[in-house]
């Protein structure tokens, strides 16, 4: 029953996000386990175009086409052990539907998707994964993992004791490595991987104000803090581009901002079909939280990511917010990494790029630092 409610639930999803009412990462981080419905997600509109040839071939017998698909996808592409779940007869009829579009092929070209775990070092040290087969990445305490896990049973895992958090998304608390004892804020914060990571790299001292104002991803924010073990974060429930008017003192001391805003996940599914009214929005917002951000009173240092590859929600808007606040450069982020921004600005070299090829999600990341502070 409870797989059964997990399909449906895809089901939803995939309509609200194939009819433009949400985004991918919007919808899944709205639910308890986003992990798990992003990369069912994901993996789905790699596959679209073809799930929904089949769900044609099939006509009659489809009672809702967005449900089918899941269940489709399942059947082709999923585990073996969940294949088994399902009737027999069923199976039988969207295999044949599959054989009979002559793309038999297809099947087997399977993207290999690399996981990465974060070791909370709040919580545990090295020892705590040493049984694990891990590799080292440019990011410390973070790992890539080099064998197939079943993280729902490590009682390590359900006890926060590392995050299975992918390469790029770590980068944005190391890039903007707070000092100890410093105050920051995370602006976008659910669901709270990287707010959680910053807690890590200013070892539990100073004030992190970790501000999201959607109720549901706020929800998940402070399930995640909780789990985190995390003592220096205080959760705003609120926007925080009214946030000088709505918390007043200490926050507004903050030196260190984490910028993260919502986005069109064209990183996480890059085949979905490009929405430029809903670009066009998300632009005007980012700039918008960008500005927020770089303008507070005490800002030495903004980091600025998306999981977006358009080039309108990245260097553009970086570029839109220097020109508002000369005072602020681009440094460099991650001089080892070697995949850098779209040519034609003069900051493309300095700013950060991830996607299928560095074997990571795509990812944007910038680095802003005003001119009279140190790095």
């Amino acid at each position: 029953m409870e797989t059964k409610k997990f399909y449906q639930k895809c089901g939803s999803m995939l309509k609200d996000v194939k009819e433009k009412k949400t985004g991918i990462k919007t919808a899944c981080y709205k639910t308890q386990m986003p992990g798990k419905y992003m990369a069912v997600l994901s993996n789905i509109l790699r596959r679209y175009s073809v799930l929904e040839k089949v769900v044609n071939v099939l006509g009659d017998k489809i009672r809702c086409k967005y449900a089918s698909i899941v269940l489709c996808y399942e059947i082709l592409y999923g585990c073996r052990r969940e294949n088994m779940k399902f009737n027999k007869k069923l199976v039988k009829e969207v295999k044949d539907a599959y054989a009979s579009l002559g793309i038999e092929e297809k099947k087997i070209e399977r993207e290999k998707e690399v996981a990465y775990l974060r070791l909370n070092t709040l919580k545990a040290d090295r020892s705590m994964v040493s049984t694990l087969m891990l590799e080292e990445t440019i990011i410390p305490d973070v790992y890539k993992v080099l064998e197939k896990v079943n993280w729902s049973k490590l009682k390590s895992y359900n006890e926060g004791c590392f995050f299975i958090q992918d390469l790029s998304s770590c980068m944005a608390a190391h890039v903007l490595s707070p000092p100890k004892n410093s105050v920051v804020i995370d602006a976008c914060a659910s669901p709270g991987n990287k707010t959680t990571h910053l807690s890590m790299v200013m070892e539990n001292t100073g004030t992190i104000f970790a501000v999201e104002k959607d109720v549901e991803r706020f929800k998940t924010l402070r399930e995640m803090v909780e789990k985190s073990g995390a003592e220096n974060i205080t959760t705003i429930h609120g926007n925080f581009l009214q946030v000088s008017e709505t918390n007043s003192g200490e926050i507004l001391a903050a030196t260190h901002i984490l910028v993260d805003p919502s986005c069109s996940g064209s990183g996480l599914h890059p085949e979905e079909e490009k929405d430029q009214q809903r670009i066009k929005s998300l632009v005007n917002f980012q700039i918008q939280i960008l500005d927020k951000a770089m303008g507070l009173p005490n800002a030495k240092k903004v980091v600025y990511t998306t999981c977006s590859l358009y080039e309108e929600e990245n260097e553009h808007v970086v570029l839109e917010c220097l020109k508002k606040h000369p005072q602020f450069e681009v440094v460099e982020a991650l001089p080892q990494w070697r995949k850098r921004g779209v040519p034609g600005y003069a900051f493309s070299d300095l700013v950060v790029r991830c996607d299928a090829e560095t074997e990571t999600r795509g990812f944007f990341l910038a680095c802003l630092r005003r001119k009279s502070s140190e790095r």
